[in-house]
């Protein structure tokens, strides 16, 4: 890296198809946090934490950052607000599958109320719980927006940890169907 260059913060992760539409893709993996697909929604249902996020028009993604006075050093490919535990955020995500840029900041809940009726069309409301496997977190998504989906995603802090992560359904990472900007609804 050049001197005086600030480095982009990226996300990495791998993403799972665990259950849709009364179809199970778990594997074997997963029966090390849960025995059974339906304990694992139980579960989520009853202890995960409500998210709602909606997206952007991607091509208000510069003006909505300087409103928001965000940084984003790279082209924005998906811009999305979220509530979460009472707070509120913005994210700004770069081209990619597994590896992208992505900056997040929390903002204020006027922004976000001003922000939301521009993602009409474009949401999703979800319950996500936390979960330890080995030295990986693991983020399980039940969706709650009227679709029968399970995911789960894996994030890594490089590349190379892509490779180690343990095989929880149906690998997913590079279908762009699963991107939630293309699951909200």
């Amino acid at each position: 890296m050049k001197a005086g260059r600030i480095p982009i913060p990226k996300e990495i992760e791998k993403k799972f198809l665990i259950w849709e539409d009364g179809k199970d893709y778990s594997e074997k993996a997963l029966s090390f946090l849960y025995d059974t697909v339906a304990s694992l929604r139980i579960n989520v249902l009853a202890n995960g934490e409500p998210i709602r996020q909606g997206y952007l028009p991607v091509g208000n993604a510069r003006e909505i950052a300087e409103r928001a006075e965000m940084n984003v050093n790279f082209e924005p490919m998906d811009a999305r607000i979220r509530r979460k535990s009472g707070k509120y955020y913005l994210a700004m995500k770069g081209r990619g599958m597994t590896s992208r840029e992505e900056v997040e900041k929390q903002i204020p809940m006027e922004l976000f109320m001003d922000l939301w009726p521009l993602t009409e069309g474009r949401r999703v409301a979800k319950k996500r719980l936390e979960r330890k496997l080995g030295s990986h977190k693991v983020e399980f998504d039940v969706y709650i927006d009227g679709r029968d989906l399970i995911v789960a995603e894996i994030e890594v802090p490089s590349e190379e940890h892509l490779y180690r992560i343990p095989q929880l359904g149906r690998d997913v990472s590079k279908d762009p169907k699963y991107k939630n900007r293309n699951l909200a609804k």
